[in-house]
């Protein structure tokens, strides 16, 4: 039997790194690296078939992206006071914001706070574009799915 220790010349086994288990991950990360550009590629902006976005493009300060203002939700007007004993409807992701915080600004703002919930950016989504829910103000949106939500 070898000694505890692993012998003269044997690294100690230990919960860190063994040499193996480095050149095991390097290479992985090797392969997924040579692999990357295709990933990325395959999140251009224009499938290769038809030359169609394949999804809505983001806004960007060099690119800006215009949706539009349909007649059922026109811009607010300037110059308006502030509403009192008014209703903000929010819509959040669930556990993300406390009741506290609600009641310390509804308290403030002289206002009610009704808050509706979703645990999945698909639940969310559908919820809105149903009518299920109606919001002022959707906390947590991803951007992967605001210019699916403007245009519905």
């Amino acid at each position: 039997m070898g000694r505890p220790d692993g012998g003269p010349g044997r690294p100690v086994p230990g919960p860190g790194l063994t040499r193996r288990g480095f050149l095991t991950r390097t290479i992985g990360a090797g392969l997924a690296a040579g692999s990357l550009g295709s990933l990325l590629d395959a999140c251009g902006p224009v499938t290769a078939a038809t030359g169609q976005p394949r999804h809505l493009p983001l806004p960007r300060p060099n690119a800006p992206v215009t949706w539009p203002v349909f007649g059922t939700n026109e811009p607010i007007k300037s110059g308006l006071l502030p509403e009192r004993h008014a209703t903000l409807r929010i819509f959040n992701w669930v556990s993300y914001v406390s009741q506290q915080c609600l009641d310390d600004f509804a308290r403030k703002y002289h206002c009610q706070v009704e808050l509706t919930t979703f645990s999945t950016m698909t639940e969310a989504v559908s919820k809105l574009t149903s009518g299920q829910v109606r919001a002022d103000v959707f906390m947590g949106v991803t951007v992967d799915v605001v210019g699916k939500i403007v245009e519905q």
